[in-house]
């Protein structure tokens, strides 16, 4: 199994190529959609609260592009929105089961690409993030 550090840091190796890729390419759009996507699920993971404004601000977006994006994100089932209150005007942000397993196919196609299959220990058992992460840490919505 995985660990959370080793996850997390496997997470900003690749973050860091997409940065450099962005630098290349000029590619704005991807890179605040793959900054999104790293963010919530190292915060799930680390067990902290993603809000609407800590993830705008680590996209390094304008307010409202951040809000149109979280909302097209929300809409393509690849985050949601979990209220805090009763009230549900104050929620935090968590990856979906379809993100979580999006994310399970991106990094075992990256471990298979740079041939890190045989340097991981017990490879069948590093990466069921589908089960044990979708189960662990992502809470998901009610549906009523």
């Amino acid at each position: 199994m995985i660990k959370n550090k080793e996850f997390i840091n496997l997470i900003e190796n690749i973050d860091s190529l997409f940065s450099l890729f962005e630098a290349k390419f000029k590619s704005s759009n991807f890179q605040a959609d793959w900054k999104i996507f790293t963010y919530v699920i190292k915060n799930q993971l680390e067990n902290k609260i993603t809000t609407t404004t800590s993830l705008i601000h680590y996209a390094n977006l304008p307010h409202a592009t951040g809000i149109r994006r979280i909302n097209k994100l929300i809409d393509q089932k690849k985050i949601y929105k979990k209220s805090k209150t009763k009230s549900g005007k104050s929620f935090s942000i968590h990856p979906s089961s379809k993100l979580v397993k999006d994310f399970k196919v991106f990094l075992e196609t990256y471990i298979e690409s740079k041939n890190l299959k045989n340097k991981v220990k017990n490879y069948s058992e590093t990466m069921p993030m589908s089960n044990s992460i979708a189960s662990r840490y992502v809470l998901y919505p009610r549906i009523h």
